[in-house]
């Protein structure tokens, strides 16, 4: 489910954009799920041995 704010910049961007949003949404969808991971490190330094690969195979910019 996508949370409101992502929400709200699309349907307020894309009027103004056009297409161009939605790479910009997937990009910042990205980041967030690369964020994720650090805040998964943070808490647990154990799951720090698959860092890379989760950036490697699951955030694509």
């Amino acid at each position: 489910m996508k949370s409101n704010a992502i929400e709200n910049f699309q349907t307020t961007t894309l009027a103004k954009r056009g297409k161009e949003v939605e790479k910009v949404l997937v990009r910042v969808l990205n980041i967030m799920q690369g964020q994720r991971y650090i805040k998964i490190c943070e808490r647990n330094p154990t799951q720090e041995q698959f860092f890379y690969g989760w950036i490697a195979n699951r955030v694509s910019l």
